[in-house]
Protein backbone atom coordinates (compact mmCIF):
# COMPACT_ATOMS: atom_id res chain seq x y z
CA UNK A 1 0.00 0.00 0.00
CA UNK A 2 2.76 2.29 1.18
CA UNK A 3 4.26 1.73 -2.65
CA UNK A 4 1.33 2.38 -4.11
CA UNK A 5 0.57 5.86 -2.77
CA UNK A 6 4.61 6.82 -2.75
CA UNK A 7 3.57 6.14 -6.80
CA UNK A 8 0.50 8.43 -7.13
CA UNK A 9 2.42 10.78 -5.08
CA UNK A 10 5.15 10.62 -7.41
CA UNK A 11 2.49 11.24 -9.77
CA UNK A 12 0.48 14.34 -8.51
CA UNK A 13 4.41 15.97 -8.43
CA UNK A 14 5.16 15.71 -11.46
CA UNK A 15 1.86 15.32 -14.09
CA UNK A 16 -0.59 17.49 -12.20
CA UNK A 17 1.46 20.92 -11.68
CA UNK A 18 -0.15 22.60 -14.08
CA UNK A 19 -3.35 22.15 -12.53
CA UNK A 20 -2.03 23.35 -9.09
CA UNK A 21 -0.74 26.32 -10.51
CA UNK A 22 -4.01 27.18 -11.80
CA UNK A 23 -5.37 26.35 -8.51
CA UNK A 24 -3.04 28.63 -6.70
CA UNK A 25 -2.93 31.38 -9.28
CA UNK A 26 -6.85 31.63 -8.96
CA UNK A 27 -6.64 31.41 -5.13
CA UNK A 28 -3.97 34.44 -4.78
CA UNK A 29 -5.98 36.30 -7.03
CA UNK A 30 -9.00 35.63 -5.00
CA UNK A 31 -6.98 36.69 -1.82
CA UNK A 32 -6.06 39.72 -3.29
CA UNK A 33 -9.56 40.73 -3.95
CA UNK A 34 -11.72 42.85 -2.01
CA UNK A 35 -14.07 39.79 -0.98
CA UNK A 36 -14.21 38.58 2.34
CA UNK A 37 -16.39 35.59 1.61
CA UNK A 38 -14.47 32.14 1.68
CA UNK A 39 -17.33 30.04 0.14
CA UNK A 40 -15.64 29.70 -3.42
CA UNK A 41 -11.70 29.00 -2.20
CA UNK A 42 -13.01 26.55 0.01
CA UNK A 43 -15.20 25.14 -2.67
CA UNK A 44 -12.85 25.16 -5.17
CA UNK A 45 -9.86 23.18 -3.33
CA UNK A 46 -12.68 20.90 -2.16
CA UNK A 47 -13.78 20.37 -6.20
CA UNK A 48 -9.50 20.11 -7.23
CA UNK A 49 -9.06 17.90 -4.99
CA UNK A 50 -12.31 15.64 -5.59
CA UNK A 51 -11.46 15.06 -8.90
CA UNK A 52 -7.49 14.06 -7.77
CA UNK A 53 -8.38 10.31 -7.59
CA UNK A 54 -10.34 10.11 -10.60
CA UNK A 55 -7.40 12.01 -12.73
CA UNK A 56 -4.68 9.63 -11.35
CA UNK A 57 -6.67 6.61 -12.65
CA UNK A 58 -7.70 8.17 -15.64
CA UNK A 59 -3.76 8.65 -15.60
CA UNK A 60 -3.21 5.35 -14.67
CA UNK A 61 -5.37 3.77 -17.52
CA UNK A 62 -3.82 5.92 -19.72
CA UNK A 63 -0.01 4.90 -19.67
CA UNK A 64 -1.08 1.16 -18.46
CA UNK A 65 -0.44 0.91 -15.27
CA UNK A 66 -3.63 -0.40 -14.68
CA UNK A 67 -2.60 -3.66 -16.67
CA UNK A 68 1.00 -3.36 -14.80
CA UNK A 69 -0.49 -3.34 -11.54
CA UNK A 70 -2.27 -6.34 -12.29
CA UNK A 71 0.61 -8.42 -12.56
CA UNK A 72 2.05 -7.30 -9.43
CA UNK A 73 1.85 -9.70 -6.10
CA UNK A 74 -1.05 -6.62 -4.99
CA UNK A 75 -4.73 -7.13 -4.80
CA UNK A 76 -7.23 -5.87 -6.77
CA UNK A 77 -8.99 -4.76 -3.32
CA UNK A 78 -5.49 -3.08 -2.32
CA UNK A 79 -5.43 -1.48 -5.72
CA UNK A 80 -8.98 0.15 -5.15
CA UNK A 81 -8.89 0.69 -1.70
CA UNK A 82 -5.74 3.04 -2.28
CA UNK A 83 -7.91 5.15 -4.62
CA UNK A 84 -10.44 5.38 -2.06
CA UNK A 85 -7.71 6.08 0.84
CA UNK A 86 -6.32 8.52 -1.68
CA UNK A 87 -9.63 10.30 -1.80
CA UNK A 88 -9.49 10.38 1.89
CA UNK A 89 -6.54 12.06 1.94
CA UNK A 90 -8.32 14.41 -0.40
CA UNK A 91 -11.18 15.46 1.99
CA UNK A 92 -8.55 16.04 4.84
CA UNK A 93 -6.45 18.53 2.86
CA UNK A 94 -9.68 20.06 2.04
CA UNK A 95 -10.42 20.85 5.22
CA UNK A 96 -7.04 21.62 6.16
CA UNK A 97 -6.86 24.30 3.11
CA UNK A 98 -10.51 25.16 4.00
CA UNK A 99 -9.57 26.31 7.39
CA UNK A 100 -6.42 28.28 6.58
CA UNK A 101 -9.02 30.26 4.49
CA UNK A 102 -11.72 30.43 7.13
CA UNK A 103 -9.17 31.35 9.87
CA UNK A 104 -7.01 34.29 7.55
CA UNK A 105 -9.60 35.89 5.29
CA UNK A 106 -11.28 37.20 8.75
CA UNK A 107 -7.83 38.26 9.92
CA UNK A 108 -6.92 39.99 6.71
CA UNK A 109 -10.72 41.71 6.41
CA UNK A 110 -11.25 42.45 9.91
CA UNK A 111 -14.23 40.36 10.38
CA UNK A 112 -15.53 37.64 12.38
CA UNK A 113 -15.81 34.45 10.48
CA UNK A 114 -19.75 33.15 10.59
CA UNK A 115 -21.21 30.28 12.20
CA UNK A 116 -21.60 28.11 9.07
CA UNK A 117 -17.55 27.46 8.94
CA UNK A 118 -17.95 23.65 9.77
CA UNK A 119 -21.21 22.97 7.85
CA UNK A 120 -18.85 24.73 4.91
CA UNK A 121 -16.29 22.36 5.80
CA UNK A 122 -18.01 19.37 6.37
CA UNK A 123 -20.25 19.94 3.25
CA UNK A 124 -16.65 20.32 1.38
CA UNK A 125 -15.50 16.84 3.16
CA UNK A 126 -19.10 15.66 1.54
CA UNK A 127 -18.90 16.94 -1.93
CA UNK A 128 -15.32 15.40 -2.66
CA UNK A 129 -16.78 11.70 -1.02
CA UNK A 130 -19.71 12.02 -2.88
CA UNK A 131 -17.85 12.73 -6.28
CA UNK A 132 -15.06 9.92 -5.59
CA UNK A 133 -18.01 7.26 -4.90
CA UNK A 134 -19.84 7.76 -8.03
CA UNK A 135 -16.95 8.27 -9.86
CA UNK A 136 -14.15 5.88 -9.21
CA UNK A 137 -16.62 2.55 -10.01
CA UNK A 138 -17.44 3.83 -12.78
CA UNK A 139 -13.93 4.10 -14.11
CA UNK A 140 -12.77 1.12 -12.43
CA UNK A 141 -16.03 -0.87 -14.21
CA UNK A 142 -16.22 1.41 -17.68
CA UNK A 143 -12.77 2.79 -18.18
CA UNK A 144 -11.94 7.04 -18.51
CA UNK A 145 -13.82 7.65 -21.26
CA UNK A 146 -17.23 5.51 -20.85
CA UNK A 147 -17.07 6.99 -17.42
CA UNK A 148 -16.52 10.51 -18.05
CA UNK A 149 -19.68 10.44 -20.19
CA UNK A 150 -22.08 8.47 -17.82
CA UNK A 151 -20.68 11.03 -15.19
CA UNK A 152 -21.75 14.19 -17.13
CA UNK A 153 -25.27 12.49 -18.07
CA UNK A 154 -25.78 11.24 -14.45
CA UNK A 155 -25.11 14.81 -13.08
CA UNK A 156 -27.46 16.40 -15.49
CA UNK A 157 -30.27 14.29 -15.05
CA UNK A 158 -29.97 14.94 -11.40
CA UNK A 159 -29.49 18.94 -11.90
CA UNK A 160 -32.63 18.58 -14.66
CA UNK A 161 -34.75 16.54 -12.51
CA UNK A 162 -33.50 19.21 -9.10
CA UNK A 163 -34.71 21.91 -11.72
CA UNK A 164 -38.22 20.55 -12.69
CA UNK A 165 -38.71 20.03 -8.52
CA UNK A 166 -38.01 23.61 -8.10
CA UNK A 167 -40.08 24.87 -10.86
CA UNK A 168 -42.67 22.66 -9.77
CA UNK A 169 -42.83 23.84 -6.38
CA UNK A 170 -43.24 27.56 -7.56
CA UNK A 171 -45.95 27.18 -9.43
CA UNK A 172 -47.55 25.35 -6.50
CA UNK A 173 -46.57 28.29 -4.52
CA UNK A 174 -47.39 30.63 -7.02
CA UNK A 175 -50.97 29.30 -7.19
Amino acid sequence: MKGLLLKDWYQVRTSMKAMYLTVAFVLVIWVFSTSSAYVFPVSYAAVFLGILPINLLAYDQSVGWVEYGRTLPVSKKTLVTEKYLIGLFCAAAAVVIGGLFVTVIPLRTGTAPDKDVLSLLAGSVCAILLINGISLPLLYRFGAEKARMIYVLTFAGLGALLVRILLHQLDVIQI
